[in-house]
């Protein structure tokens, strides 16, 4: 069984002017094995909240007073990954270039979804 510390964490923007998505990434390290990485993405989207019994009159009117706007991270890592191996422990020159497939990596998976780079 490995056990893995947190290495780092980063983030970026993936987008353009009109849109910008936040991904966070972190890098974990295996204790005790040299050059073993694992990851996990995560991807920050701004949601619009409205609680349904909240917000309805006695007319059955859409009030919307009561809302939120809440930004939430979902975890990307299995869609990203090039390999099952990114979750449970691969083998890496260096913490950077583990870092620099991730970004590559996300990068296709925006082309795919057809959103803004």
């Amino acid at each position: 069984m490995r056990i893995f510390r947190l290495l780092a964490s980063y983030e970026f923007f993936v987008g353009s002017s009109k849109e910008e998505n936040l991904i966070r990434v972190e890098i974990f390290e295996a204790i005790g094995e040299a050059q073993i990485f694992r990851t996990r993405v995560w991807l920050q989207n701004l949601y619009n909240l409205y609680p349904t019994m909240l917000n309805f009159g006695r007319n059955a009117g859409d009030l919307h007073r009561f809302h939120s706007s809440e930004h939430l991270n979902a975890e990307i890592t299995l869609s990203i990954a090039d390999s099952p191996d990114w979750i449970t422990g691969i083998s890496f020159l260096s913490e950077a270039k583990f870092l620099e497939a991730i970004q590559a990596s996300v990068l296709v998976f925006f082309k795919k979804l057809d959103r803004p780079e």
